[in-house]
């Protein structure tokens, strides 16, 4: 991701404005200035995904720069919350805490995004620029997908530009910002230049680079105009959760993917030129987004324009006219919601359809078996939810567990609106330890069956794996999903849907200490869910002490087992062993001389 430097073309005041749903929010240095940055300079951008720690982020700042102001991102996945430890980063050798940030999107996946100010140590670093400056990434935590770095610089041969950094997370069923011109725009003009950089995490779409592979995406469309069906992707990480990362700036192109409407095909860096989706006497820049897989999390959006400017953020539904237009709340229009949201309506023994929201209500087929979520609050005594295979009761506007109903909402705009299912009753996590016993120093396998037993789907699965004290995790593999390495004795592993009836796999491979105490080394898994915060079960293989006549484990590719002694004639050892299901493995040796004859394994000597 490249730095980022602006032509002017000064088109007077530029306001910044959120509409009630939207979630990313300016970020403003100075409360009393209504600008992220305003002046002669650029900015640049870049992301890091790693598994481990050593990595580095970038800094592109042109010579005779001034850096005046930096900010540290970090994104999480399945910790909505993250830990004081979580948010403590080893930064370049400074210990930097983040703050979460409060206005971070859950989604399904429990995102989370986190910011902190390191102007001071970037200033210090960067100097006054003339290249790229290299900051290690020390700390990886287990449910950290990644950072980005984002500075601002000022430079007196640079034009004027205005920089805009707004963050958070942007909601997953539809987001819109709005940058308001003071008069209408020439794009076509000499020297014009509106650019925007997108940060996601916790972003998959299956191939390396910037290719897109559909299935999870995010849309990007500007002023109406399709830019982007295949946002969202690992390019600045690697193809596992932890490192599930993608920041336009530093090293990518200002080339707009060539079908704004494509979800597969082509590809996307996250770094856009707006000008081209811009028009000739335009008033605004409305840049709106969706992730319709709602496992996304859009925590940075940078937008840089020539423009000397005034940036204020119209907040609606406060009573106060915050951008000084005269309009307060719902009489702004930065505050009417445009987008067209879909209703998924989960229905016992008919799977789901699309419904489009519309001014004045939503209309659901029934019978339904689904809870309500309405993004921006605008919906009026929305009340009851409901399991599968239970009825509606309570929510006013005519819901009934037969249907059709319809959810009254206000109808001076369409409303941001999001039916999910609960989470289904009758899911059940059993574990089972193969083989049963084990010998300390050896390994065992346990498989975890999680299965969907209800009547609807459960969305946003995924279970935390943790061992015992003494143990090392080998390795987590789930049949439907991924699962991040082993950091210590904790893994993450990412389900998504589990559709009614089905069951997903989870085997985990833990080794256990020599000196492991002869006891159950029971693995956690703890499932989570919409509707389900801890569903869990601790499941491991008994471990005895090593003798010289049994070793026992389960054999990972390239493992051993562990016979306590040698064999001798007069005291054979018997290993009972089981191979992998799959990978290669070490070869075993077995020795049994009870009579001094060496016997043949395969053809060569056991002796």
């Amino acid at each position: 991701m490249r730095a980022v430097g602006i032509a002017v073309l000064v088109v007077g005041a530029l306001t910044t404005s959120s509409p009630a749903g939207a979630t990313l929010q300016l970020v403003q240095p100075d409360l009393s200035k209504p600008e992220t940055f305003v002046g002669h300079g650029g900015y640049s951008a870049d992301g890091l995904g790693q598994d481990g720690t050593g990595g580095t982020v970038q800094a592109d700042v042109p010579s005779g720069s001034t850096v005046v102001q930096a900010y540290l991102y970090a994104t999480y996945f399945g910790n909505v919350d993250p830990s004081l430890a979580d948010l403590t980063l080893d930064f370049d050798g400074t210990t930097v805490v983040l703050a979460k940030l409060a206005n971070s999107e859950p989604g399904n996946s429990q995102l989370a995004s986190a910011r902190a100010t390191v102007t001071a140590q970037v200033g210090a670093k960067v100097g006054s620029g003339g290249g790229i400056t290299d900051f290690a990434l020390n700390t990886d935590p287990a449910t950290l997908d990644g950072v980005a770095l984002v500075v601002i610089y000022s430079n007196p041969n640079s034009p004027l530009v205005t920089v805009a950094v707004l963050d958070g997370g942007s909601k997953q069923a539809g987001d819109q910002e709005t940058l308001n011109f003071a008069t209408p725009i020439h794009p076509g003009a000499p020297g014009f230049s509106a650019v925007m950089s997108l940060g996601s995490g916790f972003s998959y779409q299956g191939v390396d680079g910037h290719a897109c592979g559909g299935g999870q995406y995010s849309t990007v469309a500007v002023n109406s105009t399709p830019l982007t069906s295949c946002a969202g992707n690992y390019d600045d990480g690697l193809l596992a959760n932890g490192g599930l990362i993608t920041v336009g700036g530093v090293g990518d192109s200002t080339d707009n993917p060539a079908d704004g409407t494509a979800t597969s095909g082509g590809t996307d860096d996250e770094l856009y030129n707006l000008v081209p989706l811009l028009h000739d006497g335009d008033s605004s820049l409305v840049i709106t987004t969706s992730n319709p897989s709602t496992d996304d999390n859009l925590f940075l959006s940078v937008i840089a324009i020539t423009a000397e400017a005034r940036v204020t953020t119209e907040i609606c539904n406060d009573g106060i006219d915050n951008d000084g237009d005269g309009l307060i709340d719902s009489a702004d229009p930065d505050c009417a919601v445009t987008v067209s949201h879909h209703l998924t309506v989960s229905s016992a023994g008919s799977g789901s359809g699309l419904v489009t929201s519309t001014p004045g209500g939503i209309s659901c087929p029934g019978p339904v078996s689904c809870a309500a979520d309405f993004a921006d609050g605008t919906v009026v005594g929305l009340s009851a939810t409901a399991n599968p295979g239970s009825t509606f009761a309570g929510w006013s506007g005519g819901c009934t567990g037969t249907g059709p109903c319809s959810i009254t909402m206000t109808a001076d705009r369409t409303v941001t609106a999001t039916f999910t299912a609960t989470a289904p009753s009758g899911v059940t996590l059993i574990g089972t330890p193969n083989p049963t016993t084990v010998t300390a120093g050896s390994a065992g396998l346990v498989h975890f069956a999680i299965t969907n037993n209800g009547e609807g789907p459960l969305l946003g699965a995924y279970v935390d794996v943790s061992l015992p004290s003494g143990a090392i995790g080998v390795s987590a593999t789930i049949s439907q999903g991924g699962c991040s390495t082993f950091a210590g004795v904790n893994a993450v592993c990412l389900i998504g849907t589990i559709p009614a009836g089905a069951t997903v796999g989870l085997d985990v491979i833990e080794q256990t200490a020599a000196n492991f105490p002869p006891s159950n080394a029971g693995i956690s898994v703890v499932l989570h869910g919409s509707g389900i915060d801890s569903l869990n079960d601790v499941t491991g293989p008994d471990v005895v002490a090593p003798s010289p006549g049994v070793a026992m484990g389960f054999v990972p590719p390239g493992g051993i087992i562990s016979t306590g002694t040698n064999a001798t004639p007069d005291n054979n050892t018997v290993a009972s062993f089981r191979l992998p299901k799959s990978g290669v493995g070490a070869p075993i040796e077995l020795r049994a001389e009870t009579d001094g004859v060496a016997s043949f394994c395969g053809g060569k000597a056991c002796s």
